[in-house]
């Protein structure tokens, strides 16, 4: 792809820990576990041992993952991240192409599908725990069941492998939208003595709180290339900056109706999503999704017609159809466009 703004040394897709991250000195045997490792096992703490070893230096993040259940590979990401910076790049299943780039405050993205290009910016700009997984990796601490270590290398620096085959807290499920744990086949992690996740691989099944399924998971997440990996500036973030969606809302006729305009950047594509979010957060949630883009300057109505028994919202050009019966709207809301699962613009207010 042309807008690739990272460079790494190595094929970070191929190594394995022990040829990357040891050195050819002999094995001291005084080397210490980092906070969050112990005779005990992994503790909650070795997340932010983590984030804090890489901080102020380079590596290349991934994480892959499959859903046995239904045969798909729901995420197959990774960030090359710099000093506070980071560039990653995915595939979704339903569009395009996707890359980002997070700096500071700022998280702006780029789609390519067809022969379409769509832009925005998310909610997150840089932190450690949207390119470290934190979603995926952290609850595997204290979701399963680990054993003591076992050194793994005969060099420095020291790597320990740990791994777990029962679940110790099923109240913590890795990733989106998971109840609860329902059992683990196996998992395995190694970490280096500065608190590197180096790998950390794991296949459960998970009861999601919606209609009750349960759910075959495999992960995979990958440490590599520290200290090899440089990040700039990607070709198309001026194009990108430019190109956010800029959006207003208002309720009319007695807040039966929200109309939703773009007024300026760029469309919103097909397939991208509009939500109205009351106080109290998603269970109250409703949404639109869009069947043909909305470009810059256009006007569409959005409301909850009484006769729907979920909360999904109807989307007109012009106005509600004269058969149509919204629901009056009493809460205030909020407004989110999303484009798979990112977010097009920050979320604003209905006036």
């Amino acid at each position: 792809m042309g807008s690739v703004a990272s460079t790494t040394s190595i094929d970070a897709s191929s190594e394995s820990s022990s040829e990357r991250e040891t050195e050819t000195t002999a094995r001291p045997e005084d080397a210490s576990y980092p906070t969050g490792l112990s005779d005990d096992g992994v503790n909650q703490f070795l997340f932010d041992s983590h984030t804090r070893a890489l901080t102020g230096t380079s590596c290349r993040m991934s994480w892959r993952k499959l859903n046995h259940t239904e045969g798909t590979v729901d995420w197959d990401k990774y960030y090359d991240v710099d000093s506070g910076v980071a560039f990653g790049e995915w595939t979704t299943s339903e569009g395009g192409s996707v890359t980002v780039y997070r700096d500071g405050a700022r998280g702006l993205w780029r789609e390519q599908f067809g022969d379409g290009t769509t832009y925005g910016e998310d909610e997150f700009g840089f932190a450690w725990h949207r390119v470290s997984w934190g979603v995926e990796v952290r609850p595997q601490l204290t979701a399963w069941a680990w054993g003591a270590p076992e050194r793994a290398n005969d060099a420095r620096p020291a790597i320990w492998e740990v791994t777990a085959s029962d679940v110790a807290d099923a109240s913590t499920p890795p990733g989106h939208h998971a109840e609860s744990v329902r059992s683990l086949e196996d998992a395995t992690m190694r970490v280096n003595e500065d608190g590197v996740i180096l790998e950390l691989d794991a296949k459960y099944r998970v009861d999601e709180g919606s209609g009750g399924q349960t759910l075959t998971y495999e992960s995979s997440f990958r440490t590599r290339a520290i200290g090899d990996v440089s990040v700039s500036e990607p070709s198309w973030l001026s194009t990108a900056i430019d190109r956010v969606p800029v959006a207003s809302a208002r309720y009319v006729d007695d807040r039966r109706v929200v109309e939703f305009t773009l007024e300026s950047g760029g469309p919103l594509v097909s397939d991208s999503q509009i939500v109205l979010v009351p106080p109290g957060g998603p269970p109250e949630r409703r949404e639109a999704e869009l069947s043909s883009p909305i470009e810059p300057g256009s006007t569409v109505s959005l409301w909850h017609d009484e006769s729907d028994p979920y909360k999904r919202l109807q989307l007109s050009r012009g106005g509600p159809p004269a058969d149509a019966s919204p629901v009056r709207l009493g809460d205030s809301h909020d407004v989110y466009i999303y484009r798979d699962a990112r977010l097009y613009a920050p979320n604003f207010p209905v006036e």
